[in-house]
């Protein structure tokens, strides 16, 4: 989709950037499937709640814990569509702490996300100057509420500790600790030991195109409940991922909010 060397104005780049992403997801399911999801939760009924009630007192977070992350915020990050300010949050962390972890307890607890945290402000960054195309030339940086950043680092830190053990040793991409430079360390220690044998060495290497903005939530959901992921956090992410809304920026100019049918949230 190529934009005139964006001829058409900061408002209208904001719409065209906007419905370029939602066209990106039209191929996949329209919303998660309600029907999938809860087909998981009515199999062993009693057992579940049971199981729900013991994973609740597991998944607590603490007062102290959230004036931690909130007194060591990054104070020159944009804020979101809360406008909240981060000095704001760290400079009052000790009287913010206490309720904040209450709200976030509640999420985690009722399975619900506020709307607003699902929400994001796009600013498409240009890779090259001046941009001509929205698809290839424009790089989107998404802002976020902050004390939702607060509150997924609190539930990153749970997953990370649950799917560690079960993920691909050969993984590197999003994984705390690892890098590219460890894959290609990995991969040509790989190559050397099999020519040193005497061996042969074939690669083939495969780029998914938008990979990210065309993740299915159905399946992410599927394969948390596959992987052992506690059900109460399952039920969370499926909250987390629904209607998740954004908007884009361009200097002042807003598009209208739209809701995303798939990929990951940034």
């Amino acid at each position: 989709m190529s934009c005139a060397t964006l001829s058409i104005g900061p408002s209208g780049y904001a719409h065209a950037r906007h419905a370029f992403t939602v066209l990106l997801q039209r191929k996949l399911t329209c919303s998660i499937n309600p029907s999938s999801y809860h087909h998981c939760w009515i199999l062993g009924l009693g057992l579940l709640v049971n199981s729900l009630l013991v994973e609740l007192y597991i998944y607590i977070i603490h007062a102290q814990d959230v004036e931690s992350r909130l007194s060591n915020i990054n104070i020159t990050k944009a804020p979101g569509p809360d406008f909240l300010l981060s000095w704001i949050l760290r400079d009052f962390a000790p009287l913010l702490a206490q309720p904040l972890a209450a709200i976030y307890n509640a999420s985690v607890r009722e399975g619900i996300v506020p709307l607003i945290w699902k929400s994001a402000i796009v600013v498409p960054v240009p890779k090259v100057h001046p941009p001509k195309s929205i698809s290839s030339d424009l790089r989107p940086i998404s802002l976020l509420p902050v004390l939702a950043k607060v509150l997924e680092s609190f539930v990153a830190d749970w997953l990370h500790d649950i799917l560690t053990p079960v993920l691909d040793p050969n993984q590197f991409g999003n994984i705390k600790g690892r890098s590219t430079a460890h894959a290609l360390v990995s991969i040509l220690n790989s190559w050397c030991q099999t020519l040193d044998q005497k061996g042969s060495v074939r690669a083939l290497f495969v780029d998914f195109s938008k990979a990210f903005d065309r993740v299915d939530h159905n399946i992410i959901l599927a394969k948390l409940l596959h992987r052992g992921v506690p059900h109460c956090l399952v039920r969370w992410f499926y909250s987390y991922l629904s209607a998740r809304c954004q908007c884009v920026r361009v200097d002042s100019q807003y598009s209208d909010w739209l809701c995303l049918a798939g990929g990951m949230p940034p």
